[in-house]
């Protein structure tokens, strides 16, 4: 047979009477599928229509089930046998429920052990599902090119971060059991009043004036500024309450973006500290209890220290040096109480081992300080996010 003649015949089996249209049987009744990729075309005249889809009686069938004019619903019954793979898919969901004219499914047969099933290759707007994917522990799955973002059950919790990098295996706000298994806080500084008695960012000042304010930036932007014409003017800002404890077995992420504005006669420190820690007049403007990068007078390299009791332990320096008027992404991951690793722009920096502080609470907190009494030094706090688990 010519191939010219192979492919008119397989157009004309198709027409209304040839062998690729399957005869809808009517409600109630059976659809059989004979031979490969044939379609029935189902038309309805009632609600609540029931058809049967036979089970195949050989590999490698492909047919497909169309809504073809909508009299009211119908459901399709699939693979009517007591075998033990009775189903359309490893679930073993035997019914497709279709409701609506050129809703459709696309079956395709396979042997299983000593039966032949249909199993769903394509289906749209009915509840048809295909083959359920089931995940071992610690087992992804990726969107994008493979780099973007994955999803992924540790075991313990659903992970929904990017491929690699600090929030690679932090818990996922999209588990419905997120609440239970961590808690954070998160900042945007969308809203804030300077001159509200009470709020979540109490601020200490050493100059003249509030000097905390909303920048006038999209997405939200909070400023400390120290005043330019005071030596040592300083603004330190921390949050409400102290709902972290580093504590064995409870990994923490601290993430900010920040940006600073002035010279290196300037002086930085943010990070967690133990509530009601003034470090406004403190030298190397390290908490006596807390995590924390800072920069020093002279200086804009920041380092990563933590501390406990006043001793300082664990420092990495030289994490990122900060440049005027640029913005950055810092970050610590804190396992339990053996390591913290430093983040710049989601890139991972060199663990330190540290002796952590484990008998305070400890809240986030914002410092800068000027250092020439010369220039203004600003800086504008983008978010801050600070999660850790239960």
């Amino acid at each position: 047979m010519s191939a010219h003649r192979v492919l008119r015949d397989i157009f004309r089996a198709f027409e209304a009477v040839g062998p690729g249209r399957v005869k809808d049987p009517g409600d109630a009744g059976t659809i059989t599928f004979s031979m490969d990729r044939q379609v029935c075309s189902v038309v309805t005249a009632g609600a609540s229509e029931t058809r049967v889809l036979a089970a195949p009686d050989r590999p490698g069938i492909l047919g497909a089930v169309v809504h073809d004019t909508d009299g009211g619903d119908f459901t399709l019954t699939v693979n009517p046998t007591s075998g033990t793979v009775y189903g359309y898919n490893t679930n073993l969901d035997t019914t497709v429920a279709i409701t609506a004219a050129g809703n459709f499914v696309v079956f395709y047969s396979i042997k299983v052990g000593s039966e032949y099933v249909w199993r769903v290759l394509q289906q749209e707007g009915t509840d048809a599902t295909a083959e359920s994917l089931n995940l071992a522990d610690n087992d992804w799955i990726t969107f994008g090119t493979g780099s973007d973002r994955r999803l992924g059950w540790n075991g313990s919790y659903l992970e929904l971060g990017p491929a690699s990098g600090m929030w690679a295996d932090a818990p996922s706000p999209a588990d419905p059991q997120y609440a239970a298994i961590a808690h954070e806080v998160f900042d945007d500084f969308s809203r804030f009043d300077p001159t509200a008695a009470v709020g979540d960012w109490p601020e200490t000042v050493v100059g003249t004036g509030t000097q905390l304010r909303l920048a006038d930036v999209a997405g939200g932007v909070l400023r400390l500024l120290c005043q330019a014409t005071t030596d040592d003017a300083c603004e330190q800002m921390m949050y409400v309450s102290d709902p972290f404890k580093l504590a064995a077995g409870k990994t923490l992420w601290y993430e900010t973006r920040v940006r600073i504005t002035g010279d290196v006669q300037s002086e930085h420190s943010f990070g967690l500290a133990a509530l009601g820690e003034d470090l406004t007049a403190v030298a190397d403007v390290l908490p006596q209890d807390g995590v924390s990068f800072s920069t020093q007078d002279a200086s804009l390299a920041a380092a990563l220290t933590c501390s406990k009791n006043g001793t300082n332990t664990g420092a990495v320096a030289g994490v990122h040096t900060l440049v005027t008027a640029v913005w950055v992404t810092l970050g610590f991951k804190i396992v339990g109480l053996t390591s913290c690793t430093p983040y710049v722009n989601g890139v991972a920096g060199t663990a330190a081992v540290a002796t952590f502080c484990d008998d305070e609470s400890l809240a986030p907190y914002f410092l800068v300080r000027n250092g020439d009494a010369t220039t203004a030094q600003i800086l504008d706090i983008d978010y801050i996010k600070v999660v850790q688990l239960r």
